[in-house]
């Protein structure tokens, strides 16, 4: 069997037909595996009847190079959307973090300027700060509750 055939085996595993840079030189495949293989490519896809119709002459009147091209496709067209997928999901999981962090920060700072307020006027009345209260809120200028986010956050 020629190695020019076989598929690249740099690509994704889960895609496990092509990219193909020859015919493929598999031997014959029956139509038993071949719509067990098509089955599985198109797990979840809503067919139609002609859609259906399609597949199964696919199966059973191609021939074994173009039905494995075809299912290469399909199966590649899926990890890729798949990786699409996931590289967003990741993109709002970081969004959604960093919106998060900004409503604490946002807390913590209303937190931090009405003990301030009550500082400035119970202040006067006190010789030292009350124990246990953290320096950044009497310091003005001691703790920056906004650092700055990450490029393209």
């Amino acid at each position: 069997m020629s190695t020019a055939s076989l598929p690249d085996p740099s690509h994704t595993p889960a895609a496990r037909h092509g990219p193909y840079q020859q015919q493929p030189t598999e031997d014959f495949l029956a139509p038993a595996p071949r719509t067990a293989m098509l089955q599985a490519a198109l797990d979840g896809v809503t067919l139609g009847t002609w859609d259906t119709r399609i597949l199964t002459w696919l199966c059973h009147w191609s021939d074994t190079p173009t039905f494995l091209a075809i299912l290469g496709w399909i199966e590649r067209a899926r990890v890729a959307a798949e990786a699409a997928h996931t590289s967003a999901c990741q993109r709002d999981r970081h969004r959604t973090f960093d919106a998060y962090r900004l409503a604490m920060i946002d807390a913590l700072e209303q937190a931090r300027d009405t003990a301030r307020l009550l500082l400035d006027h119970l202040g006067p009345h006190l010789d030292q700060p009350p124990a246990g209260l953290p320096g950044w809120i009497y310091d003005r200028n001691g703790y920056d509750t906004r650092p700055e986010l990450p490029a393209g956050a």
